[in-house]
């Protein structure tokens, strides 16, 4: 089957092949009544006695209420919007950069370039975070987290079908889902969630961009339905994958992310796109049936695409409820700055794995320039050591890694960094690094992989 695209094709077409990104299903979040001097804090649900602990504290500080509400990362998107339209109690919220155009041009969100409280850690923010939370020339946030979406399989089916390398094309994902399948190990090798739910756009802008297309131009235009720029080529290639080669699910449109996560982590499956941070829950043997098994490849390439994959951006914007009143736009300007940037001169989300994370993400640059070399230098620097000591002592000794290939020393050296001295660990790191090929994925793997809350 093919889709049909004609000239006149547009935004709504789109939308409704896509399996219509906004959605339509939520549920409803009643709240309690609300004191008039409240600040009112959503998010969606994630990290919850988190988010819970901080607040606390910022109330004791503070001397101010917070009524704070969440809803699950699937349905946040529609649920906010109702309340926007509702004209429900909102302050400060958590905003996916992939919303911002939609809800700064209705209104909903409102710029903090006025505050210099906030503007001041831009000087400590990557460029592709500030590009994030910025539109029209408006800043609109504080950074709360960023990831991408990354390929990974299952190392052993792949072995046990006699393929020796994780495809780079997304030519090679159908021949070796079919190699796969007609050796009886998976019945839908690849697992692809595409549920009408917030974590659609990812997804399929992970697909379109790994093959050429975009979704607007420089200049804001839509162009999806550009046959040759646009999104054409990735849907006709879902569309094939599903009817024609059948190597994944026709389920796959009511598969939502967390239900396609259980699904591969019960080894139903080779092949599966998902966010990066998700390595920690497949290679966990309590949380997944496959761990030790999970490898990242680079997302596959598309007929004269790349690699290229879609990065995230999450941030703490503020509505123009809070913006109409000064005294309650200073109070949540305070809540921003509290989350997003330092709560009395600290920096709070993790306390010392927060610290170290952010020096280690300064020295990750260097993954992104390709110099293996130095590469060796990231996996030995100390704040990947400090980190992992910081993880242990809160007693979430999580390993960062598990594709090393000299695996299990590797695991004790991340886990309980005092039984492996820094020379074995040394050697170890290089030995992986040996193979070109992989360089650049395991330093990234172990750099990111003290992730921050992520979706639920």
């Amino acid at each position: 089957m093919s889709i049909n695209w004609s000239d006149q094709a547009g935004r709504r077409e789109f939308l409704k092949l896509a399996g219509g990104l906004a959605g339509s299903a939520m549920l409803p979040f009643a709240g309690n009544a609300l004191a008039a001097d409240n600040l009112n804090f959503f998010t969606w649900s994630a990290a919850v006695d988190t988010v819970k602990s901080h607040l606390t504290a910022f109330e004791k500080k503070y001397g101010m209420q917070v009524a704070y509400n969440n809803a699950p990362w699937a349905q946040y998107r529609d649920t906010m919007i109702t309340k926007f339209v509702g004209n429900a109690p909102l302050d400060v919220l958590w905003v996916s950069d992939s919303w911002l155009p939609e809800w700064a041009d209705a209104g909903w969100l409102v710029p903090v370039d006025g505050y210099p409280e906030l503007m001041k850690y831009n000087a400590d923010t990557d460029d592709f975070c500030l590009k994030s939370m910025q539109y029209k020339g408006k800043q609109y946030g504080l950074t709360y987290y960023s990831d991408y979406m990354a390929f990974f399989y299952d190392e052993e089916k792949l072995t046990k079908a006699g393929i020796s390398a994780p495809p780079k094309t997304w030519e090679e994902v159908v021949q070796q889902s079919l190699k796969i399948k007609q050796a009886g190990l998976s019945e839908y090798p690849l697992m692809l969630s595409m549920a009408r739910e917030s974590w659609l756009i990812e997804f399929l802008t992970a697909l379109v961009y790994s093959h050429g297309g975009r979704f607007v131009d420089d200049a804001g235009n839509a162009v999806m339905q550009d046959p040759k720029k646009g999104a054409h080529q990735a849907l006709q290639w879902i569309v094939d994958a599903v009817q024609k080669h059948k190597i994944i699910s026709p389920a796959c449109v009511e598969l939502g992310e967390l239900n396609g996560l259980k699904a591969f982590s019960s080894g139903n499956h080779a092949f599966a796109m998902l966010g990066r941070y998700r390595v920690r829950s497949l290679n966990d043997p309590k949380q997944s049936q496959i761990a030790g098994r999970v490898k990242q490849a680079l997302m596959p390439a598309g007929p004269g695409g790349s690699n290229a994959t879609v990065g995230w951006m999450r941030f703490y914007g503020m509505t123009k409820q809070a913006a109409a009143d000064k005294t309650r736009a200073a109070n949540a300007a305070k809540l921003i700055e509290w989350f997003g940037g330092k709560a009395d001169g600290q920096q709070i989300p993790e306390t010392a794995v927060q610290r170290h994370r952010q020096r280690l993400r300064r020295q990750v640059a260097v993954c992104r320039s390709g110099h293996p070399g130095r590469l060796q230098e990231v996996l030995r620097h100390r704040h990947v050591r400090k980190a992992a000591e910081a993880r242990a002592e809160e007693g979430r000794g999580q390993p960062l890694v598990r594709r090393m290939g000299r695996g299990q020393r590797q695991r004790m050296a991340i886990r309980r960094p005092r039984e492996v001295d820094g020379r074995g660990r040394a050697e170890e790191v290089r030995a992986d690094l040996d193979r070109p090929e992989e360089a650049e994925l395991i330093a990234r793997t172990a750099a990111t992989a003290i992730v921050g809350w992520g979706e639920s």
